[in-house]
């Protein structure tokens, strides 16, 4: 067992440390591409976003329509930054330029005001150092052919051609037809439009959806190193991810896992505690390795940076940059369940209710939860709440893009479902 664990502790050691430093070689990499022809195309993006505006709903009435342009600026002016250091110190610091104005926020070239610092202060150079920005080793070559509208038909590809390849491997398989639909609802949930808009919002989505194809091409629900792949899932997360709604890379292909396995529920709960063990530590100390690497490398100190995040992103009590008035735990919630009270959630949620029961109903069949799957799913369904409460100041803030974790409790609510259909003794066979 000593020997079992060490091994384990080794591996993921030694994950953590060459995907840290393949990581930073590659953002190197990027930023030794010249600037000008992604400025040109940053540039060209910015009619776009002041058409959009920065953070208006697309349907007015419907949370998951708004937009994040604010941060997919900070994306691009990242993307476009020149600035004078050496590229590794680029990669690491991750500067970009921040509009000091508040009311440039509403008005005409936004976007181009974070190309340049300006004399006047009212766009100056930051660094947002605390965060990986794996993202750019995509976003500055793709910068280098096409804008915002370009990336966005790439995103609607890869997304349709990556769900069609999910939903294809579930149907191959006679345990994973029965997730389909539960997948469906989460990604409606999620909003897939959105996140064909937003680069903001695509990262973690991308990633489950490659991620789940992956384990279901390779069939690694069925293998004893299952922990592995979600080691990895935590690291690329981390490495990609500007802390939107990350369980949803884990939760999503979790639930799979569990019903694809087959196995008795006490492997089942062990499986699910382990899974999340390692997509924690991947995530976790990937994040970490970012602040070490780059207090190293620019003698900078983003570990103290990043410990102060942290402690304003767990209390419920600093609320500066936002209209918020009560921050305690069941506001937190309250504040991410109800985007999921618009009319449009509510009537998909009944639907897929009744829908359910009338396929009870016409399928003569009967509502029977097998013991395998219950409780580990319910644990799966309960952890975005636990990260509500943990991470409650960011919860709060950002409500209109955490809620999607909720897509976790979703699907395993309606994989419960799904895999408590059986056939009523004596009925028809269908």
């Amino acid at each position: 067992m000593w020997k079992k664990l060490l091994k384990n502790t080794v591996f993921t050691a030694a994950a953590i440390v060459l995907s840290a430093v393949t990581g930073a070689c590659l953002l190197f990499a990027v930023y030794l591409i010249p600037e000008e022809r992604i400025r040109a195309n940053v540039d060209s993006s910015a009619p776009v976003y002041d058409s959009e505006g920065l953070t208006n709903l697309y349907i007015p009435w419907l949370m998951s329509t708004r937009m994040d342009n604010y941060t997919d600026s900070i994306m691009l002016s990242e993307a476009a930054y020149k600035g004078d250091r050496s590229a590794m110190s680029e990669a690491l610091t991750s500067n970009y330029v921040y509009v000091t104005d508040i009311n440039s926020y509403y008005e005409p070239g936004y976007l181009r005001k974070m190309l340049d610092p300006s004399p006047d202060n009212s766009s100056v150079t930051v660094s947002y150092a605390r965060y990986w920005h794996g993202y750019l080793i995509l976003l500055k070559p793709i910068l280098l052919v096409t804008g915002i509208w370009g990336i966005r038909m790439i995103n609607a590809v890869f997304q349709v051609v990556m769900l069609a390849l999910v939903m294809i491997g579930l149907y191959k398989n006679k345990d994973g037809r029965k997730l389909m639909i539960p997948l469906i609802l989460s990604v409606l949930l999620i909003n897939p439009v959105s996140t064909v808009l937003n680069m903001q919002f695509a990262c973690v989505y991308n990633l489950m959806l490659t991620g789940t194809f992956i384990m279901l091409k390779t069939g690694l629900y069925r293998s004893r190193h299952y922990w592995r792949f979600f080691l990895f899932m935590g690291i690329a997360v981390a490495y990609f991810d500007f802390l939107t709604y990350p369980l949803v890379s884990i939760g999503i292909p979790l639930i799979i896992m569990t019903v694809l396995g087959n196995e008795e529920s006490v492997v089942n709960i062990r499986k699910t505690i382990f899974s999340f063990m390692s997509w924690g530590i991947g995530y976790v100390f990937m994040w970490a390795s970012k602040w070490v690497i780059c207090d190293i490398v620019t003698g900078s100190s983003i570990v103290k940076d990043a410990f102060g995040q942290i402690l304003v992103r767990t209390v419920t009590n600093a609320y500066e940059e936002t209209g918020i008035e009560s921050g305690n735990v069941i506001n937190v919630i309250g504040y991410n369940l109800n985007c999921l009270a618009d009319p449009l959630s509510l009537a998909v949620i009944f639907i897929a209710i009744a829908g359910f029961v009338i396929y009870l109903l016409f399928t003569h069949r009967k509502f029977k939860a097998d013991d395998r799957f219950v409780i580990p799913l319910l644990l799966t369904a309960i952890v975005p709440f636990v990260w509500y409460m943990v991470l409650s100041n960011h919860s709060a803030i950002h409500f209109w893009m955490t809620y999607r974790n909720l897509a976790l409790t979703s699907m395993a609510f309606a994989a419960i479902c799904a895999t408590a259909a059986v056939k009523k003794k004596g009925g028809p066979v269908n």
